[in-house]
């Protein structure tokens, strides 16, 4: 019985891949047309996530070092903190910053020489959670810097640029951005759900249908989006912080946790978008159940469907996501659920 179980999985997983290979060829054209369509949201998106994800990780990181003070005529700068025999904190210029990377990890006397030479400036780390002041070459003050806590053995950079009125206005550009991208994109995920689930069940549809669709599930789109950018931005902000920032025995424990939890949502997301066309009765809560009962019970076929998507979600990237692109993955995503729900079709018939 359970050697038969595992072979109807396989030629399930086999079926569902084979199914969507056919059905992208046959619709080639459509697919291609839709993902022209979302190539500008996502563009937004990736590109406003380029521009925000290093302000996110400089905050972080500013929560162990902090440039107090920065002389006049100094804007960009690479705040190393170095700890083992001797602690110490060098200040190198960002342009240098690259040529210099070698010597890092150098624990000899020639390595450390020429750290020295590279840097603006350099001193002994004394006191955690005090300020130091770095004298440049000329010998005056050139910056001061807090660090509160660092791991020993550890090398930590941060990448500091002195704040202007332009470089927030900047972020803001970007967050506005992203808000928008984030807004047209996963809102019409639902639509495009939809769309692709009728390809998948032989219903022609047009593409004024898509707009249709579009419209009618936006805001449940919206809303599913919403609530799982949340928890796995929360659960990846939280991996970073507890590895990154804290660094101990506990936080590595900690951050092994989150990173299951993320494994954990990752499978109630899967299937939330196929369902959510199926159930459209329903409340999202309750799709979420079912996404959640699908991939668990249907453990190894959707660990393998995961492995499927991740793979096209990598070529998409190669192909600027035109082919097989968000369409492509919904069409595949949608034939497995259908060939998943022909398994209980089956257990109810019998």
């Amino acid at each position: 019985m359970h050697l038969n179980l595992i072979i109807t999985k396989t030629i399930m997983t086999r079926g569902a891949f084979l199914k969507f290979l056919l059905l992208a060829q046959s619709n080639i054209r459509r697919f291609m047309l839709l993902n022209l369509m979302l190539l500008i949201p996502l563009s937004g998106l990736v590109y406003s996530l380029y521009r925000l994800i290093p302000q996110g990780i400089h905050y972080l990181d500013s929560f162990n070092v902090t440039v107090e003070w920065l002389r006049e005529g100094y804007d960009r700068l690479a705040v190393t903190i170095i700890t083992g025999d001797e602690d110490r904190i060098y200040l190198f210029s960002r342009k240098d910053f690259n040529g210099i990377r070698r010597h890092l990890f150098s624990d000899d006397a020639q390595g450390r020489r020429a750290l020295e030479a590279a840097s603006l400036g350099y001193t002994t780390l004394h006191l955690f959670g005090e300020p130091h002041t770095i004298l440049g070459k000329d010998g005056d003050p050139l910056a001061r810097v807090n660090v509160e806590a660092v791991k020993e053995n550890v090398i930590q950079v941060l990448f500091f640029r002195r704040g202007r009125v332009r470089a927030r206005r900047d972020i803001l550009f970007h967050i506005l951005l992203f808000a928008a991208s984030f807004l047209l994109l996963f809102g019409s995920l639902g639509g495009v759900s939809d769309y692709t689930q009728r390809v998948v069940f032989h219903e022609m549809k047009s593409f004024g249908y898509l707009l249709k669709a579009i419209r009618c599930f936006f805001w449940r789109s919206l809303l599913v989006s919403v609530f799982f950018a949340v928890v796995v931005g929360a659960i990846v902000t939280n991996i970073y912080f507890y590895i990154f920032i804290i660094s101990n025995d506990l936080s590595v424990f900690i951050a092994a946790i989150n990173f299951w939890m993320l494994i954990f949502f990752i499978f109630i997301f899967y299937w939330v978008y196929p369902l959510l066309i199926l159930s459209r009765d329903e409340s999202i809560w309750r799709v979420m159940k079912k996404s959640l009962f699908v991939s668990f019970d249907n453990f190894e076929f959707s660990m393998d469907c995961f492995i499927f998507l991740a793979l096209m979600l990598m070529f998409s990237c190669v192909t600027l996501f035109i082919v097989p692109g968000i369409a492509g993955c919904f069409s595949f995503m949608n034939s497995a659920l259908k060939d998943v729900s022909s398994r209980y079709t089956q257990a109810d018939t019998a």
